[in-house]
């Protein structure tokens, strides 16, 4: 019993420990969606970004490029003017994907979601803000959707993930 807790303790520190870099302000809270903010938390997690204004009326999206070269859009979402209480991550993908590869690929990974529509392979992570995020959190979700994006590419060409799956 005490080696497995032992072990438990071990694996517990491990999780603990930050898997993205570390950014400035993390606990501070962000309880609507602000594309500067999008932006400048890019930038400090070493993406470059651009505001991308293609809805007239509506809040801007921002188009992310991360420096392995994947490129995703953050799109704010549940808008009530410019105050809005969620965002969506998405990542297109040049790939012919089935169904099935999909719901294969979502079952292994159930942060994002996977899917094909009229052709085009997409993944996507909804972030809830209806009583706001912390600054750290959405900088832990963008660099986890970032590497679940980059299991997803492998996992288009070989049909495997990096952990053998």
């Amino acid at each position: 019993m005490q080696r497995k807790f032992a072990v438990l303790s071990a694996c517990a520190a491990l999780w603990a420990a930050p898997a993205f870099a570390s950014v400035s302000s993390p606990n501070d809270i962000w309880f609507s969606w602000d594309a500067a903010r999008v932006m400048a938390l890019a930038g400090e997690l070493g993406d470059t970004a651009e505001k991308i204004d293609d809805t007239p009326g509506a809040p801007p999206s921002v188009g992310i490029t991360t420096p392995s070269g994947l490129k995703y859009i953050v799109e704010p979402t549940a808008c009530d003017g410019s105050n809005c209480a969620g965002f969506e991550l998405t990542a297109a993908f040049d790939a012919n994907a089935t169904t099935d590869q999909m719901n294969q690929f979502n079952l292994l990974r159930s942060f994002t979601k996977a899917y094909v529509d009229s052709g085009s392979t997409f993944l996507t992570r909804y972030e809830i803000n209806d009583y706001g995020i912390p600054k750290g959190n959405i900088a832990a979700d963008m660099t986890n959707f970032e590497a679940v994006a980059a299991d997803f590419e492998e996992f288009l060409s070989t049909g495997k993930i990096g952990d053998g799956k």
